[in-house]
């Protein structure tokens, strides 16, 4: 029967484990880089160029456009009148 492994026995395996795929990762985009590079080459840049795209008429388009509105509406507000003094009791106090 084999030994089991400690805590740190697993850990420092999967540190390990974790740093080999990390090589393998940057050796694989290192590649898909260079392959991006080569593929750009070879694509002809006239058959990019001639790729435009129409324009769409003034009217149209702003015939389609709904119509330019003003701010919502703000909900009503009760507003309280300033309580007016009554004017017999200013004259006797």
């Amino acid at each position: 029967m084999a030994k089991k492994l400690t805590k740190s026995a697993k850990l420092d395996l999967i540190v390990s484990e974790l740093a080999k795929v990390k090589v393998e990762l940057k050796k694989l985009s290192k590649q898909h880089a260079a392959l991006a590079s080569e593929l750009e080459k070879r694509v002809r840049p006239a058959a990019v160029s001639k790729v435009k795209k129409r324009s769409k008429p003034a009217g149209k388009a702003a015939a389609k456009t709904a119509p330019v509105r003003g701010a919502a509406p703000k909900r009503p507000v009760l507003i309280q009148p300033e309580p007016v003094p009554a004017a017999g009791r200013a004259a006797a106090g």
